[in-house]
């Protein structure tokens, strides 16, 4: 799918991650009940308006392209802030006695149905790296969410993943891309 703006709000910029936050999980909130899903959208504040952006999510491939463009477009614009919303799969990790996580366990989508849930993630990013995550264990079938949990944070924490800070990510792909150039 290619990226499409899903709707812009003029003068609805420059207000907090927190009320950015709220925004999109009343959208998710009043449309999974009426439809069983939500569109995978970033929503961007750039100061001066909330510009949501539908990207694909259907596969890998398109994961990654998604990923890309709105870490560039972050990179290249005036975002202060951007909302993700994303249907998930999730599962938990037990730590090692000491207290360490081993990476290698199988991701959420390759374990079976029993070992993980289905679930709508937002989360929250500031330039600056501090975030908000919500998420909600989905049931697509019946059309509900369960509830609701939150998380708040100066860093990334025990939280990981490709769609985590895009604003870093974006510095590295700019970063890459001008290396490239001026290699070529």
């Amino acid at each position: 799918m290619t990226p499409r703006i899903y709707q812009v709000d003029e003068g609805a910029g420059g207000i907090s991650r927190e009320a950015l936050h709220e925004k999109a999980v009343a959208f998710v909130e009043e449309r999974y009940p009426r439809s069983g899903n939500v569109p995978f959208l970033w929503i961007i504040d750039d100061g001066k308006a909330l510009v949501w952006i539908e990207t694909g999510w259907e596969d890998d491939a398109e994961k990654l392209v998604s990923y890309d463009a709105i870490a560039l477009t972050l990179m290249i614009s005036e975002a202060r802030q951007y909302a993700s919303i994303v249907e998930v799969w999730m599962a938990s990790q037990r730590p090692a006695a000491d207290g360490s996580f081993d990476h290698d366990e199988p991701l959420p989508s390759e374990r079976p149905e029993n070992e993980r849930d289905d679930a709508v993630m937002i989360s929250t990013f500031e330039r600056n790296g501090a975030f908000s995550l919500t998420t909600f264990i989905a049931k697509q079938q019946s059309k509900l969410l369960g509830a609701r949990l939150d998380h708040e944070s100066s860093g990334l924490g025990q939280w990981s993943g490709r769609m985590f800070n895009l604003f870093s990510h974006g510095r590295k792909l700019a970063v890459a891309l001008v290396s490239k150039e001026r290699s070529a």
